[in-house]
């Protein structure tokens, strides 16, 4: 999550010339990767080949081999070029880049010959902070600073106090992650907002109009105490109109501290682990001390799995409704699972 891949698309987007990123796996082998090159070779775009440590160690051998001879072809700046006995057109802009993270389960070293091919670029651990303030102005937060600083100081204690496991992320993918869902819940709260408002100015211009009608009638009738009655029940609807209002926008419009909370949580309390749950709850808690999620309006997505667990003669248990409105909550904010 330091942005290696980023960067190589930001270079080829500044350069103008087409990067295609390929997600390595130990599934590759030297046939697909030589018709990956032939590519490369003759459109002169680029590559970035993601985790390229992952590709078995027999394969990155024949990889350096395949990588030698494009190299030795642009060195002399040949038109074409013999590539594995096919006779192909080489375009000097074609280039391969590889990220790596090394020191991770299931990654090998590269071969020495291989290693010679390229040339490093160290890349440090990014200001996640910054990156998360910067981010939560642009979704419209006015509390960014705070709300960023909260936000990486949740992941840091977590990955301090919570258990080892596999399947936990704290880099800047899981990061990215909350900002999203933190800015889809106020894109969601601003337009709810703007609806009401819209919803209620309109009831308020009807309730004028009918005043005025009432009023009308009263002068022309001549009947005066008629008018001040109808002008009094007006005003009264008016006054419990705005009640209505103020309550339906207090219960929409969240403090961003409690938007900020709910995407921490939507994002990551379904991953953890139940022996985890009191920790990360623990964690929450200290650094939004007094903060309450309100209850989520699910009722529609609640009567449906219950009737489709009916259908299917099971128990509609409410660790299951969790569960699966914690999958759905996911699901709008990650790319799979």
């Amino acid at each position: 999550g330091t942005g290696k891949t980023e960067t190589t698309k930001d270079l080829s987007k500044a350069l103008a010339i087409q990067c295609v990123v390929f997600n390595c796996s130990d599934g590759l082998d030297y046939k697909a990767m030589g018709k990956f090159f032939k590519g490369l070779a003759c459109s002169g775009a680029w590559a970035c080949f993601d985790e390229f440590n992952r590709i078995e160690l027999e394969v990155l051998s024949v990889v350096a081999q395949q990588v030698l001879t494009i190299i030795r072809a642009k060195a002399i700046k040949a038109k074409t070029f013999i590539f594995e006995g096919v006779e192909i057109r080489l375009v000097q802009t074609c280039n391969a880049f590889i990220t790596m993270n090394p020191g991770y389960a299931g990654r090998s070293e590269l071969p020495d010959n291989l290693k010679a091919l390229f040339r490093d670029v160290a890349m440090m651990v990014p200001d996640y902070a910054m990156i998360a303030e910067i981010i939560l102005y642009s979704y419209g937060y006015l509390e960014a600073r705070s709300m960023a600083r909260k936000l990486v100081q949740t992941y840091k204690l977590c990955s301090e106090q919570l258990s080892s496991q596999d399947h936990y992320d704290y880099g800047m993918r899981a990061v990215m992650a909350v900002l999203r869902a933190a800015g889809n819940l106020k894109r969601g709260v601003s337009a709810a907002t703007i609806e009401i408002q819209k919803r209620y100015a309109r009831r308020r211009k009807h309730a004028g109009k009918g005043r005025l009608q009432v009023e009308e009638r009263g002068s022309n009738a001549g009947n005066a105490g008629n008018a001040n009655n109808a002008n009094n029940a007006n005003t009264s609807n008016l006054s419990n109109l705005n009640e209505e209002e103020a309550a339906e926008l207090a219960a929409i419009d969240l403090p961003e501290d409690v938007l900020m909370l709910r995407a921490i949580n939507d994002v990551n309390l379904p991953k953890f682990l139940d022996q985890d749950v009191p920790l990360y709850m623990g964690i929450l808690s200290d650094l939004f001390p007094g903060v309450q999620i309100p209850e989520g309006n699910y009722a529609r997505i609640k009567a449906a799995l219950t009737a489709a667990a009916k259908r299917r003669n099971l128990q509609p248990l409410p660790a299951f409704l969790d569960k699966a409105i914690q999958l759905m909550e996911m699901i709008r904010v990650r790319h799979g699972v």
